[in-house]
């Protein structure tokens, strides 16, 4: 598998009593699901404000593979028919900090009460060297019970089991 680029993210959860007000904020709403999960590689489509996309995603943690390509309604309708576990939506803030980016998704539906906060960085070291805001809780960045695949397969219940 070839991969456009590397991204390298970490994560945070975000309790809902100190998050900054995201009223002014741009966003966007996603709605996405999973069409192929193996070991560390999965295929993802997503729909964000009425555009459509595949990914292909391999890796953990900290440092992943990903390869994203323009998608269209119909084939995002199609493959739904044969997701792996559940559609996640939620909707995605966007907030300048420090020389970063914060996105902060507010999930909805049967995941609804969860708020994850990720940044992304173009260098290991800049990741390293990032000093979160004091409104972020637990990172979660290793934690694989927090990413979205496993949040379509196990929904919040999955939450409860021990992580890494």
């Amino acid at each position: 598998m070839v991969f456009a680029r590397k991204e390298i993210e970490r994560r945070w959860i975000v309790e809902r009593s100190k998050l900054p007000r995201l009223v002014r904020l741009e966003k966007e709403e996603i709605e996405q699901y999973y069409t192929m999960i193996f070991g560390d590689s999965e295929e993802r489509m997503r729909k964000i404000n009425g555009s459509y996309f595949r990914t292909l995603k391999s890796g953990r943690g900290l440092l992943r593979d990903e390869a994203e390509t323009r998608s269209n309604k119909k084939a995002f309708n199609d493959k739904k028919k044969t997701r792996i576990g559940s559609v996640i939506r939620k909707t995605r803030y966007k907030l300048p900090y420090a020389g970063f980016q914060i996105e902060i998704d507010v999930f909805e539906g049967s995941l609804r009460g969860l708020v994850v906060a990720e940044v992304e960085f173009r260098s290991n070291r800049s990741a390293r060297s990032f000093s979160p805001p004091s409104w972020f809780s637990r990172e979660i960045t290793y934690d694989d019970r927090y990413t979205n695949r496993s949040l379509a397969l196990h929904g919040l219940a999955g939450l409860q089991k021990g992580g890494r």
